[in-house]
């Protein structure tokens, strides 16, 4: 069974944070969160408009680490030695994870189990650039 869960890029304090509970209260137009290191250790708890959440999609790079929506993943290499990179997003139209190439490359797909997260859009913008 596929692990379910979240991180949230926090816009205002530019802060990536592991999602430990969060709701959204009708009344409210903004995020509830807590921040901590696992539920038993919240050492914050915050309400914000200005958030991303952000899904875990249940695989690993080849160097064993979570691969999030939002996360930079580079894969192979093409013209001289420089990598592929891509941007690991959710479709709505397939109801599922996917990604898309940041330069334009003919390949066959990406595999991501070979392939490195490298960073995220939120934190590493100038990859993307």
């Amino acid at each position: 069974m596929r692990e379910i869960k979240f991180r949230v890029w926090d816009k205002k304090n530019k802060e990536m944070h592991e999602l430990i509970t969060w709701h959204n209260p009708a009344y409210l137009d903004s995020v509830e969160y807590a921040v901590g290191q696992s539920s038993g250790d919240i050492r914050e708890l915050r309400q914000d408009k200005n958030c991303v959440i952000m899904q875990f999609t249940g695989l690993k790079d080849k160097n064993g680490k979570e691969i999030y929506e939002g996360d930079i993943v580079k894969e192979g290499e093409y013209d001289k030695g420089k990598s592929i990179l891509y941007i690991i997003e959710w479709k709505e139209k397939s109801a599922g994870f996917g990604w898309h190439q940041i330069i334009p490359v003919l390949t066959e797909g990406l595999n991501l189990e070979e392939s490195e997260v490298i960073g995220n859009i939120y934190e590493n913008p100038e990859l993307i650039k």
